[in-house]
């Protein structure tokens, strides 16, 4: 199943923001994530300390992602 993933902050540093990830059914939030970790290591500390949203709704990793729906990566954010 393809994926949609958006990401945030410092994680556009490494990720595009807007990319698509194929991935087994049935997809988690957290299936989501390991993949994006087994692609870019060194985003692992970045991706431990992240939220999830589903649709804009924030979620738990182990919510389940349907086809059509695009998964949101949100890392914490500093600065002024």
């Amino acid at each position: 199943m393809n994926v949609a993933v958006k990401t945030f902050g410092i994680l556009k540093d490494h990720f595009q923001s807007d990319f698509i990830l194929n991935l087994e059914t049935p997809v988690r939030v957290l299936d989501v994530v390991e993949e994006m970790r087994k692609k870019k290591p060194a985003t692992s500390g970045i991706l431990d300390v992240s939220l999830w949203a589903v649709q804009d709704k924030m979620v738990g990793a182990d919510r389940i992602v349907e086809e059509g729906e695009v998964v949101l990566i949100l890392p914490p954010l500093s600065g002024g």
